[in-house]
């Protein structure tokens, strides 16, 4: 590691520790500011809003809107709305009225990066934090925007200042917000810089990056960041970027996407796609040790959701066709599996998973290991969706890999 002088596709402990005194911030509880929402963990707060809609009729659309391809995913923040598309070579970050769909304001810039083994688009979401947005795409430019006006207050290219080596699907994880630092999964375990100049803080070598987000837990009592390597888990302070202990996890393709997610304080699912499968890790003062692995979840780029007891997470790449699992989180054991998922995404609120399948259905079901019900059906649209949906004050953001946006009432 150097220390010198930012994730999406692309959780943590028990929920009421997961974010740290350092990384609040004042925000409506309905706010969805980040990648995986405000916890970290894929779970929205949220209890104010309908469940069932009578079958198949669902939600009625609010507004629709095209912006562009990719499978970025919404942010939203007091009452704006950032999303990311692809349109020929120029990708735009979009500020929208979250609950207009007016535009408010929008920045593009030429785009370098090439697609390998699929059609491409944007793959980062971007991150909302005091009055400012951060976004690292997928060449290695992070950027940090005003909310208000779109002015862009800085940009640094840390894939050309560090001799970065990028993966092959580029960087895809969110920028974390911690402190007066941004951090980024790139390098061997995490890149930081200064949120007011984008001046570097500290990296962590120039190895490939692994394409998750980091994500905050406490080591020690003291504040850590997991962060999913190429090769490896890490836990990576996030003021000095100095790891603390690492578990090997080695994929095919190097693709550790998944985020991780904590059953507790003391305890963290791993999981990725291409055959590897899962395996719960136990934290001790040394570091960490299995507890169970084996392959009844494989999740390839969207996390799994925990809930009383419970992972629920899509199984299966995009070229298979991919099931909802619900597996026992002390011992791996598969519960159900549900058919015709494909690679779509999934949040958790107020008990219920609301899934978007890869064909572009909402499905809406108690989170349950006695089988999933779904209350609630409705077809969105066309296309191809890996997008997971976002829930913020009572309104539902879903969006397909050709860039059409739908905001769908849920109050």
């Amino acid at each position: 590691m150097r220390l010198l002088n930012f994730s999406g596709m692309c959780p943590l402990i028990a929920f009421t520790f997961v974010i740290t005194a350092s990384v609040q911030q004042n925000l409506s509880a309905a706010d969805w500011p980040h990648w995986r929402g405000p916890n970290y963990n894929g779970i929205s707060e949220e209890k104010d809003w309908k469940i069932d809609f009578g079958g198949r009729r669902g939600p009625n659309v609010l507004w629709k809107k095209s912006i562009g391809s990719g499978y970025s995913s919404v942010v939203v923040s007091e009452g704006k709305l950032l999303i990311l598309g692809l349109k020929g070579s120029e990708e735009t970050l979009s500020c929208l009225d979250a609950e207009s769909g007016d535009e408010i304001w929008s920045y593009s810039y030429k785009t370098t990066f090439k697609p390998k083994f699929y059609d491409g688009g944007t793959s980062g979401t971007a991150t909302i934090d005091g009055g400012k947005a951060y976004l690292a795409n997928q060449t290695g430019s992070v950027f940090c925007f005003d909310m208000s006006s779109g002015d862009v207050i800085w940009k640094n290219n840390i894939k050309s200042k560090l001799n970065l080596k990028i993966g092959i699907w580029g960087i895809t994880g969110s920028p974390f917000a911690y402190g007066d630092t941004v951090i980024v999964n790139a390098g061997k375990c995490g890149v930081a810089l200064s949120k007011s100049d984008g001046k570097i803080l500290w990296s962590t070598g120039n190895n490939e990056n692994g394409y998750a987000t980091p994500v905050p837990f406490k080591w020690k009592g003291q504040d850590r960041i997991a962060v999913f390597g190429a090769k490896a888990l890490y836990s990576v302070d996030p003021k000095s970027g100095s790891e603390d202990w690492s578990y090997d996890w080695v994929t095919m393709y190097d693709v550790n996407a998944a985020d991780p997610v904590f059953l507790d304080e003391s305890h963290i699912l791993l999981s990725s796609g291409y055959g590897k499968g899962a395996t719960l890790i136990s934290l001790n003062d040394q570091g960490a040790k299995e507890v169970w692995k084996n392959k009844n979840l494989r999740t390839q780029f969207n996390a799994a959701i925990l809930h009383n007891g419970y992972f629920y997470g899509v199984d299966g790449n995009t070229s298979d066709k991919g099931t909802l699992n619900c597996i026992e989180a002390k011992t791996g054991k598969l519960i159900w599996k549900e058919k015709n998922i494909g690679s779509g995404g999934l949040i958790l609120s107020n008990d219920h998973l609301i899934v978007i399948t890869e064909r572009g259905q909402l499905l809406i079901s108690k989170a349950s290991p006695d089988g999933f019900k779904p209350v609630t059906r409705k077809q969105i649209y066309g296309g191809k969706t890996w997008t997971v949906p976002t829930l913020a004050n009572g309104i539902l953001y879903c969006r397909n890999s050709r860039g059409d946006l739908v905001a769908l009432n849920m109050k």
